[in-house]
């Protein structure tokens, strides 16, 4: 499209369907902006059948064949409310070749009940990526990840798609390197840090 010079949003694709990743409001923009239509943010697992759909309010809903726990990685409980991490089991009759019982998917969330009682999930980063600390016996991540996903994407040049100016500006040919990184960032995963408090 680029190499041709046609601008996505002059196409007829009116919706975009975003998963697999974290949506920043920053690439959230971007990608309205880009393409003009309207942008639908799922969250799935490639080793569950069924995904969650975003709301207006940034939480997801879950598909109802697939049953969805809160599990506190430090009491090992289910929780009903609060911030734990997603355990999915996937029922019948979509998963009788490989089930999945109880699948944790070490992606923290906070959970509340919906005013119609329907639990709703708002996602807040990888186990892997959080800082996390303990106060009163009550362990959760200090800074959820995403706040630090939404800071380093607005930041120019890190973790964002280039844009035709950036790639004129770097001296760049356009049909052949756009969509690669401008400069690029290197995230070091860590084990998750538990602090005293």
């Amino acid at each position: 499209m680029i190499k041709n010079k046609i601008k996505p949003r002059h196409t007829f694709i009116r919706n975009i369907f975003h998963g697999a990743s974290y949506l920043s409001s920053f690439k959230r923009q971007w990608l309205t902006s880009l393409w003009g239509a309207e942008l639908h943010n799922v969250y799935s697992s490639t080793e569950i059948i069924g995904r969650a759909v975003e709301d207006e309010e940034g939480y997801f809903v879950f598909q109802p064949f697939n049953v969805v726990e809160v599990y506190d990685p430090w009491s090992r409980e289910v929780i009903d409310e609060g911030i734990g991490l997603v355990m999915v089991t996937c029922l019948y009759p979509f998963v009788q070749l490989q089930p999945r019982i109880r699948y944790l998917t070490n992606d923290f969330v906070m959970t509340t009940k919906a005013a119609d009682g329907q639990t709703k999930y708002k996602f807040i980063g990888r186990l892997e990526n959080a800082a996390c600390e303990c106060i009163d016996g009550r362990c959760r991540p200090s800074i959820p990840p995403v706040f630090l996903y939404d800071i380093l994407d607005s930041l120019e040049g890190i973790c964002r798609q280039p844009t035709s100016e950036d790639m004129n500006r770097l001296g760049g040919d356009i049909s052949s390197n756009f969509g690669r990184p401008v400069f690029k960032s290197v995230f070091v995963t860590l084990p998750p840090r538990v602090y005293q408090g």
